[in-house]
């Protein structure tokens, strides 16, 4: 029988590809369908979101030692595996390869077994020689290995040079660290600091954000989590909202809210004192900043599913977001609030 974390990292893969699944929700879904430990929950985990990282340089390998198409299923299969024979040393090659070949078995492919367990024998036995990518092309060789879309490493370039673009696409694709921010709103960082000492957490302060730890592990099991004395956010959505200077009292709106961590971000910086319409578009994401923010003790945040573009934006002070290129709601309520010269607009990412 394939093994438990590799059919749930599979899994994950699968929803991602189809449906457009956040992985993160994915990953807690599997986690539960499967009842996976913690060591377990660890290994889908960085399976999933490694190939995740990664798919564009497996896929280059798999094509060069496969001559012929492969069903969607059966490359994911293979993916998990390339991704462990070429990141994850700790994991015995023979180990990815067999357990592969169950995966193949278990979930109907027997057919294609004897071409998985070929194809990825051929690369196994291959690691200290695998094909160079061609660097004719230069935004080709970058898209190829750091798995990136080949029109960003060409906008890179043509604004930055070669160098410079190599090394934005390798830091963009290395592990995000763990980041969690201190609720003002409860306590202070000197004194959960204190408390992570005491509890003996592995921590540190962040480098340049203010009010902000480095963790590792679950954070659910952190002391303060469960009073709400701090929650999760990247750095970049925390900056998003510094940058937009909020004062107690303003009326805000969060075009692109869910899970809720720049909603919450605002509400401390307003002194939890005015008012912050939190939009997505799903009901599910929704109930994230709901919780999210009853557990942090905030009471100015009024979540809705909605479509950014039909909220008045011209009654909000202020308009954040994070949003993808070409999500409409929340970049054209952005756009709007732009004509009429009333918001300050910020965006934490920029992504295809």
């Amino acid at each position: 029988m394939a093994d438990k974390a590799r059919q749930a990292a599979l899994e994950v893969l699968y929803k991602c590809r189809r449906s457009g699944a956040w992985s993160s929700a994915a990953i807690d879904g599997v986690i539960k369908k499967y009842g996976l430990d913690s060591k377990s929950t660890a290994l889908a985990t960085a399976l999933s979101l490694g190939v995740i990282q990664n798919e564009t340089l497996c896929d280059f390998y798999i094509d060069n030692f496969a001559s012929t198409k492969i069903e969607p299923k059966v490359r994911d299969i293979l993916r998990e595996a390339v991704y462990q024979l070429i990141f994850m040393d700790r994991i015995p090659n023979s180990a990815a390869v067999n357990e592969a070949v169950l995966l193949c078995k278990s979930l109907g492919y027997s057919r294609a077994s004897g071409f998985v367990n070929a194809v990825l024998r051929k690369i196994s036995s291959n690691l200290s020689n695998l094909p160079e990518i061609p660097k004719d092309d230069e935004a080709e060789y970058l898209s190829i290995k750091y798995s990136h879309p080949k029109w960003l490493a060409e906008k890179i370039i043509s604004e930055k040079g070669f160098d410079f673009a190599e090394s934005f696409l390798k830091a963009n694709n290395e592990a995000a660290q763990t980041v969690i921010q201190v609720n003002t709103l409860k306590t202070d960082t000197y004194t959960l600091v204190s408390e992570f000492k005491d509890a003996g957490v592995n921590f540190r302060e962040h480098e340049w954000l203010s009010n902000a730890l480095v963790v590792s592990g679950n954070v659910t099991k952190l002391p303060g989590f469960a009073e709400g004395r701090f929650y999760v956010q990247d750095p970049a959505a925390r900056c998003a909202v510094s940058i937009a200077e909020l004062k107690p009292g303003m009326k805000v709106l969060d075009a692109c809210a869910a899970p809720g961590g720049k909603s919450f971000a605002a509400a401390i910086a307003m002194d939890n004192e005015g008012e912050i319409t939190a939009c997505d578009l799903h009901d599910k994401k929704v109930g994230l900043i709901k919780s999210g923010a009853e557990r942090l003790g905030i009471d100015i945040i009024s979540p809705e599913a909605c479509d950014a573009r039909n909220s008045r934006t011209d009654e909000f002070d202020v308009i954040i977001a994070d949003v993808s290129r070409g999500w409409g709601g929340a970049a054209q309520a952005l756009e709007y609030a732009m004509k009429k010269k009333k918001t300050i607009y910020n965006f934490s990412h920029w992504e295809p």
